[in-house]
């Protein structure tokens, strides 16, 4: 009765008809405080750029759906948009008039170019959920309607003008023609509150200790998605009645809408606690049983349901329960007594036509049944699952019947006439096919999968230029679609836009390659890697790889038995083409492919693996368009040739630059493109030493980009990430209670207190900032779930900050190990982390608040001289974070040593530490009990001394994130002096001794050495108590040596008993220059020979 229900729905005087206009770009919410021109003013004609460059242009909602809500999901697909819609209402007298609307997303509602309302909160609600008592001019007015979503899934708006008591205003007309109307007159606004919340509010003021009316308040909450709101009252409530299942029943629900998780978990058990035959509790604990496979549990709540929830929520567990268990007799005798019971309801008929199906193999019965629903339950859900039925039953006739059924009772959607459309080019008659998807883009004309659509069916009409036509509109409107681009290429007979390449015979590259004779220190070589990317004008990029790989011996079989092809899912499509073995006597052997990585299991010695993969690139909003990348022309094996070639348009501005090669491109003229190529040939393997800097670094490595400066990409991401430092007021009441006990903190400690929080109490989850999405969640739903990556915990410290007055900034960075990128040209590519810039009384200040157990004034030693893109103004270079950012790394020892007689020793040693080396101790022994602690440290003494037995350990204060970490430890070895005759030998155990390194084992090196010491100072004094009856023999007073990246000194004073030792090494320089190895080479070892030097005693 379709009819009657519209006849309903026009008594509401919704306004129906509306001029849309979309999409503009809103990731983040950056598009709700933005004034995009439809908000300037109104021409029909006019066109703008959208989202993603694309073009906009307004046009009208037709038809609208059965409950005259605009869905621009259904007319638009750009999803983290700003939409707009125009109407023009008549009114014949200046009048007082109320504005209703509900929306999904945020709203702002102008009236004749005056902001009368606004919301930035992305809510799901209801008809009337705001309204807005103003003025309508006499004549024409404009009203215009703006939503906008980044959040939620949904973006639509419902609106209609009443008097003060929601009912029809006469007289009034409505157009979508452009008028003449007195822009902004200054009319009154004022925002009217629901009157649910107005009424139930003066309740509680008036009854106050009545629970009802905070739960009734609470639900008129629940229709305006205000999840907040509800929870507050709710927990006004429980004061009252702190027992009350009804509350709890409610608060669950609240926690739901709000997504928290935790705490609706926690909620549900206590209703269940309070009260064991509540639904809602049985049913919550039954899919916890289900989830944990507490089979038998579950089925103990299985017979509870039956005695308390409703029929269906029984006979869902039932047939859950069975399909878990795989128990399919019960399984289908429930499906059979649940059908029975519910007949007209759609689950269980579902699945018992489901059952009829498997067990018939035909569809006529299952049809009857969604036939018999469909009597009573007239809906989108039971006709599309007759359009599927009829369809693969093979009628046609009845397909076609329920097709128009469901266009017509839901005519705005455009997946229905899609849904036809598609139907008929199987069907190959293309006339029909063509006349659906056509319907299909009058609901959403900007949609390129659609004008994709109709262009495959010109292609299939052979009609080759209106194909083409309609694929050029599908890349309009989404500058990513490949397939189109390739469509386009293979109509005009270009080909394959790879072609414009060089090739590879890789069968004659194999069969030239070199052998191990060739090189016989390494264990493989790169034959070829061949890296193509091209550049359409439209904006999107593609590369084409070819990997070639040989391996001479054992090591390189499992170095390459394994091979991962890195790239960003986010922003990236890969398509493995080949990933083969090729054997020595030319045959394929295919490697196991999961996801992005390839097994090579027969990989035998000279073998070559064979790599070929594409990757499409999917950037979007201000990085649409742009291109980078850090290609490496030299790797730590030999490498016969590698190559980058670069195809783009001519018109097309980029930059490029080369290190540690002189290395011009070759630039030729292909089509209307330039094709730039790089090639290097026969390069010998980047030399290993230990502690080198990154390949990256002194490799010959080619950049390329086509982003302007560093100041576009802090541009860009301060658009993107923002929104997502929005308070909450989840975030303000913990901000508050950080200082409830101490107000009057300076800033310094509320920044370090806030810092310390986020610390301790989120749990940092390790993503690679370049292999995720670059967008933060909400600072709200990191609090809120108490978890996140570097990103997220960045946006919630910016969050917290804020409700201080204090300004902070994101960073993007990278840290030290991965590359330094002093050569890096603006890429992406050069961030792996996201750290924060705060504004301090004593200056900007930088924080890691993913560095877990490190006090509030170290950074960890992995960004010192990393590189840094602080997200502010007028930031158009790197910045790589010098060491006076973070307090030094120190360590400090008074030790004591007693010789026994049995020339045992007893060793006490306490101990201060600083920075980086104190953050390694907390990681080390924070969370262990007193016997692990010991354990670990014994394990530590043991590798120096096998003996050894700990007898004190005591740390202190451990849990708290001091600058410093103090400890002490006692330990005895058994034989630990040497006797030689007359003679005694002693080894002083330094606990910070410095041993041979690998890194000054050459005569020469190639490359410097990075990080030669993780400490600032260290100090380490200690008393010897030497027998009465023994003296030290020929006791040098002094060591001391200086060099340019230390200083290190050694005394002994012996005053009759008693020896002192004190042994201090300052740093100066952290990095080792190739010119001036051989001076620390000569510094380094006089401390290692001194270190290990052991003293002469004799008896007096």
């Amino acid at each position: 009765k379709l009819s009657k229900a519209k006849q309903y729905v026009a008594k509401t005087n919704t306004i129906s008809n509306w001029m849309m206009i979309g999409p503009f770009e809103n990731v983040s919410a950056s598009g709700y405080d933005t004034v995009y021109p439809p908000e300037e003013n109104y021409d029909p004609l006019a066109k703008y750029e959208g989202k993603e460059r694309v073009p906009t242009f307004w046009f009208q909602n037709t038809p609208t759906d059965m409950y005259v809500w605009i869905d621009f999901r259904k007319h638009f697909g750009a999803a983290e948009a700003i939409y707009y819609g125009n109407s023009f209402v008549f009114s014949p007298i200046k009048q007082s008039a109320q504005i209703r609307t509900g929306t999904s997303g945020s709203l702002k509602v102008f009236l004749n170019d005056e902001n009368i309302f606004e919301i930035c909160d992305e809510n799901n609600n209801s008809e009337d959920s705001y309204i807005v008592e103003t003025e309508l001019q006499k004549g024409w007015n404009r009203l215009l309607i703006k939503t906008g979503f980044s959040e939620i899934s949904n973006c639509n708006f419902y609106a209609r003008i009443a008097d003060a008591n929601g009912k029809k205003i006469e007289g009034l007309d409505y157009s979508l023609e452009n008028k003449t109307y007195i822009s902004k007159p200054n009319a009154p606004s004022k925002v009217i509150e629901h009157f649910a919340f107005e009424y139930f509010k003066q309740q509680i003021e008036e009854n106050p200790e009545h629970p009802e009316n905070y739960v009734m308040l609470a639900t008129a909450y629940f229709m305006q998605d205000k999840a907040i709101e509800a929870e507050l009252i709710l927990k006004k409530a429980l004061e009252i009645v702190p027992d009350c299942s009804l509350i709890y029943l409610n608060l669950a629900n609240a926690y739901l809408r709000g997504e928290k998780e935790d705490e609706r978990i926690t909620a549900t058990e206590k209703l269940y606690e309070l009260n064991e035959t509540i639904p809602l509790g049985i049913k919550y604990r039954f899919n916890k049983f289900i989830s944990n496979q507490e089979f038998e549990k579950a089925d103990d709540l299985i017979e509870k349901m039956d005695e308390h929830c409703n029929r269906k929520d029984y006979y869902d567990a039932k047939i859950k329960y069975y399909a878990v268990r795989e128990l399919y007799d019960k399984l289908i005798s429930s499906v059979e007594e649940a059908y029975k019971y519910e007949p007209d309801g759609l689950d269980f008929a579902y699945l018992k036509a489901l059952l009829t199906i498997e067990t018939t193999k035909q569809y006529y019965s299952a049809i009857k049944i969604m036939k018999g629903v469909l009597k009573k339950n007239y809906s989108e859900d039971v006709l599309s699952i007759l359009v599927d039925f009829t369809l693969k039953d093979g009628d046609l006739i009845s397909w076609k019947n329920y097709s128009g059924k469901m266009i017509e009772l839901v005519p705005d959607s455009p997946t229905y006439k899609v849904n036809v459309s598609d139907v008929y080019l199987e069907l190959q008659q293309y006339s029909e096919a063509e006349q659906y998807i056509r319907q299909a883009l009058k609901i959403v004309p900007s949609y390129g999968p659609y004008w994709a659509r109709l262009g495959k069916i010109f292609r299939h009409s052979k009609l080759n230029r209106k194909a083409i036509e309609a694929y050029e509109k599908a890349l309009l409107y989404n500058r990513n679609d490949y397939t189109s681009l390739d469509n386009i290429r293979e109509l005009e007979d270009k080909g394959s836009i790879f072609n414009c390449f060089k090739t590879n015979d890789i069968e004659q590259l194999v069969a030239d390659s070199s052998t191990h004779d060739d090189y016989p220190d390494d264990n493989s070589m790169v034959i070829l890697m061949d890296k193509k990317r091209v550049v359409y004008p439209e904006g999107g990029s593609i590369t084409e790889h070819e990997l070639l790989i040989k391996v001479f011996n054992q090591e390189g079989i499992e170095k390459f038995q394994e091979y991962g092809i890195g790239y960003n899912s986010y922003k990236q499509r890969l398509v493995i083409e080949e990933g083969v073995v090729i054997k020595q006597d030319g045959s394929r052997i295919q490697g196991d492919r999961n996801r992005n990585r390839v097994v090579f299991k027969t990989l035998e010695e000279d073998d070559v693996i064979y790599l070929k993969w594409k990757l499409e690139d999917y950037q979007s909003g201000d990085m649409l368009g742009h291109f980078w990348d850090v290609e490496s022309l030299s790797y730590p094996i030999p490498a016969q040739a590698v190559r980058y070639s670069l195809l783009v348009p001519k018109q097309k501005e980029f930059q490029y630059k080369t290190m540690n090669i002189d290395l011009e491109p070759e630039i030729t003229e292909v089509e209307d493109n330039f094709l730039y190529s790089w090639q290097t040939c026969n390069e010998d393997a980047i030399e290993q030493e230990y502690q080198m800097p990154n390949s990256k670094d002194v490799g010959k490595v080619l950049f390329v980009s086509s982003i302007p400066d560093w100041q576009y990409i802090a541009d860009w991401y301060e658009k993107i990430a923002t929104a997502k430092t929005k308070s909450s007021y989840e975030i303000t009441e913990v901000v508050k209670g950080l200082f409830e006990d101490e107000p009057d903190l300076d800033q310094m400690e509320k920044v370090k207190r806030i810092y310390e929080y986020i610390i301790e109490n989120i749990t940092y989850s390790s993503v690679s900032f370049r292999q995720s999405a670059y967008v933060p969640q909400k600072a709200r739903d990191v609090l809120v779930n108490r978890l996140g990556d570097c990103k997220d915990v960045s946006a919630l410290s910016i969050a917290m900050f804020k409700e201080i007055g204090v300004k902070a900034y994101f960073v993007l960075a990278d840290t030290y190990d991965y590359a330094l990128n002093k050569n890096q040209l603006p890429s992406l590519s050069a961030f792996t982390h996201c750290i924060v810039a705060v504004e301090t009384d004593e200056g900007l200040r930088y924080l890691d608040h993913t560095a877990q157990n490190y006090d509030f004034s170290t950074i960890p030693s992995s960004m010192i001289d990393g590189c840094c893109l602080p997200i502010m103004e007028d930031q158009n270079a790197l910045i790589f974070l010098p060491e006076e950012y973070s307090n030094e790394t120190k360590v400090i020892r008074n030790s004591n040593m007693k010789i026994l007689s049995d020339n045992s020793v007893v060793i006490n040693k306490k101990n201060i530490k600083t920075g980086d080396l104190a953050a390694g101790m907390r990681s080390s022994y924070r969370y262990k009990n007193d016997k692990k602690r010991e354990k670990r440290l014994t394990e530590i003494l043991a590798n120096e001394h096998p003996t050894v037995k700990l007898e004190k350990l005591t740390m202190n204060d451990f849990d708290k994130l001091t600058h410093e970490v103090h400890y002490e430890y006692e330990y005895s070895v058994e034989d630990y002096i040497t006797n030689a005759g007359e003679f005694y030998f002693l080894k002083i155990p330094w606990a910070d001794n410095k041993e041979p390194s690998k890194s000054i084992s050459y005569e020469t090196r190639e490359y410097p050495i990075i990080r030669w010491s993780y400490s600032n100072y260290c100090k380490e004094e200690m008393i010897i108590e030497i027998p009465n009856d023994l003296k030290p023999v020929d006791l040098q007073s002094e060591y001391e040596f200086i060099s340019f990246a230390g200083e290190y000194s050694l005394t002994f004073i012996f005053d009759g008993n008693n020896l002192k030792c004190t042994r201090i090494l300052k740093r100066k320089e952290t990095d080792i220059p190739v010119e001036k190895y051989l001076e620390f080479k000569e510094f380094y070892s006089n401390i290692v020979n001194t270190d290990k030097m052991q003293i002469l005693l004799e008896k007096k």
